[in-house]
């Protein structure tokens, strides 16, 4: 079983809470694909645009810089330059041949286990996962503190941040494609 699993990092000034999660999730995506090595065949994907780059570690495969974002396609309270979710899976549909997908936010960290997990699942016939997030403690701060971050048992979170998918499906989503969309809020 193959499986690649894609990002999209974001360079963000100290003052916002991406500075302090992206390393973490790094090292968590580094630590769950040498916890899982030989046995599951897992390849990483990172994609961002050109001013992003610079931070993605180099055990990520980057893909070609993205070209739009959300703002290309509607009026928004908050300006800011989220990729086309779309964009993001073809662009990883493109540059791999795995057998499932996995796409994750970047505040999210995985525990050892996570690919572990996924396989056991797609193994038992799964042919889409979603992963529900956990919150924990707002006081971890450092990649130090990951063995403490997987020790907190944590909280439900009403997110969808993780999602898991035979590769197959992708090409039957029909992406909304609405150039007129506007969203004030």
């Amino acid at each position: 079983m193959k499986i690649a699993h894609i990002i999209n990092p974001v360079k963000v000034t100290p003052s916002s809470e991406l500075y302090t999660a992206q390393p973490i999730t790094f090292e968590s995506i580094r630590l769950a694909k040498q916890f899982a090595s030989g046995k599951v065949d897992i390849d990483l994907f990172a994609i961002c645009y050109s001013e992003d780059k610079e931070i993605i570690p180099d055990y990520f495969n980057l893909l070609p810089t993205l070209s739009r974002s959300v703002l290309d396609f509607g009026n928004f309270a908050q300006q800011r330059k989220y990729p086309i979710f779309n964009d993001v899976l073809q662009a990883l549909y493109r540059s791999s041949n795995a057998d499932y997908l996995i796409y994750t936010n970047m505040d999210i960290s995985l525990m050892p286990q996570f690919y572990l997990v996924v396989a056991k699942l797609i193994e038992a016939g799964s042919d889409a996962i979603l992963v529900n997030r956990r919150g924990i403690a707002a006081s971890y701060k450092n990649v130090s503190d990951l063995p403490l971050m997987y020790s907190e048992f944590g909280k439900p979170h009403p997110g969808f941040d993780c999602f898991v998918f035979r590769r197959d499906i992708l090409p039957k989503i029909i992406p909304y494609n609405n150039h007129t969309m506007s969203l004030d809020n």
